[in-house]
């Protein structure tokens, strides 16, 4: 049996995804945050299905919005037990939330299958979802090898301190048109999608930290940028974080990445930083980059989000 939209305590049903999130993510609040959606979820605010077995909660998915990417819906689904993970019940649910995301014209995003195994991975694939796998990448700074601060002669690089914000947004969308993320932290709509990366520079993913951040420009034209955080706002351990880096496609290949990311540790470990995190997407070239100069992949700390448009 399932039922849409009861008003039900959501306390127990998230209780073992919430300790799960907790024991993954231990620097961060995750009880705290919660608590806004389950007072939702219970409220009937936030659209939720749940799926019976006899009186019991088999299975559950709510759905939840990005005010600044308007055209998806976020799809969160789990099981009690790995042992209530079934096909026909993944199904049901699914099919909620994209019914929902097609009378509404969005892009549905399923993050974090919680108990389903591979099961219904192998079910979101068969249903021509795009899979996006990303992790946490370390680096102890002090152990940092293979620095190359060198860049090709026409290119300049630069503080913050010339910065334009709409260039920036504009050549970033550009950037990131090719790559796996783009759907992830873009909207099909120019202008909207540029709204949350306009939320990088309002504290999203902490202060920005100007020294270990720059520019690179070619013949006066933004080429590329990496911009250093002081940490998740929410962190209780703070550890500076590269939240966003991008090289335009018609300047790759020339140690550009390289170069930044060399010059930003170079100034976080003058600045007695010892760590520097960064978050990378499972596919992408760069992740070598990261790797030859000491960043160290975190399987245990991932997101995995399946994507479709069905419109």
């Amino acid at each position: 049996m399932e039922l849409t939209n009861v008003k039900i305590d959501w306390n127990p049903i998230l209780e073992d995804y919430i300790s799960h999130l907790e024991a993954v993510y231990p620097d961060i609040p995750i009880r705290e945050s919660y608590s806004y959606i389950i007072g939702n979820l219970n409220e009937n605010h936030i659209p939720s299905r749940i799926v019976l077995q006899g009186n019991n909660v088999a299975a559950y998915a709510y759905l939840l919005e990005n005010p600044d990417l308007d055209d998806r819906l976020y799809a969160y689904v789990g099981f009690m037990s790995e042992t209530f993970a079934k096909k026909e019940r993944m199904e049901n649910l699914v099919t909620w939330a994209e019914n929902s995301a097609r009378n509404r014209k969005r892009i549905v995003i399923v993050n974090d299958v919680f108990n389903g195994g591979t099961e219904t991975e192998n079910f979101l694939i068969e249903r021509k979802y795009e899979k996006i796998e990303r992790y946490s990448m370390k680096l102890q700074i002090g152990k940092a090898t293979n620095l190359d601060e060198k860049l090709p002669v026409e290119f300049m690089t630069g503080d913050l301190s010339d910065f334009n914000l709409e260039e920036f947004l504009n050549e970033e969308y550009e950037a990131y048109m090719d790559t796996p993320d783009f759907l992830l932290f873009h909207g099909l709509d120019r202008d909207k999608g540029k709204e949350f990366i306009r939320k990088i520079f309002s504290g999203m993913y902490g202060e920005i930290l100007n020294r270990p951040s720059m520019l690179i420009r070619h013949k006066n034209q933004l080429a590329g940028a990496c911009i250093v955080t002081d940490g998740f706002p929410s962190s209780q351990k703070k550890t500076p974080l590269v939240a966003d880096i991008f090289v335009k496609k018609d300047y790759r290949g020339n140690g550009l990445a390289t170069g930044m990311l060399s010059r930003s540790i170079k100034a976080l470990r003058e600045m007695n930083y010892g760590e520097l995190s960064l978050w990378a997407t499972e596919g992408n070239p760069a992740i070598n980059i990261y790797e030859d100069l000491g960043f160290m992949k975190n399987r245990s700390q991932k997101e995995v989000s399946f994507i479709k448009k069905l419109f």
